[in-house]
């Protein structure tokens, strides 16, 4: 768990406060503005493993999952109150982290007939972004 501490506490650091700035703008004027950025998704082992045997399951030559940072917008949350705010989506992915081409961070999606998964859930954060 230290690693991973360092890891959010570097994030926490160097990119929330401008990720927040960010949400804030996207937001300000509509019905529920949001100061903050969500800094986290949950996910329940059940819904994971689900996930997991969805892919396997489709023998579509699933090697892995890519995991995308996404952002909701009026139609996409939960709520009205996710309008603006960070998400997480799983992506299948057929190639591994080595067979992708040096430098390239576009998205790929494969196979049109696989779902994305993205049925976490994160709090609202609360006024002062704790």
């Amino acid at each position: 768990m230290e690693k991973a501490r360092k890891l959010i506490q570097a994030f926490k650091k160097d990119k929330s406060g401008a990720l927040n700035q960010i949400v804030e703008g996207i937001t300000r004027g509509s019905k529920n503005p949001n100061e903050f950025d969500v800094r986290f998704s949950y996910y329940s082992l059940d819904d994971l493993e689900s996930y997991i045997s969805y892919l396997r399951d489709s023998k579509k030559g699933i090697k892995g999952v890519n995991i995308y940072l996404g952002q909701y917008d009026e139609t996409d949350g939960p709520s009205p109150e996710y309008n603006g705010l960070t998400t997480t989506v799983f992506v299948p992915a057929k190639k591994e982290p080595s067979q992708f081409a040096a430098g390239i961070q576009t998205m790929s999606i494969e196979d049109d007939e696989l779902e994305g998964f993205n049925d976490g859930q994160s709090e609202i954060p609360p006024p002062g972004g704790q």
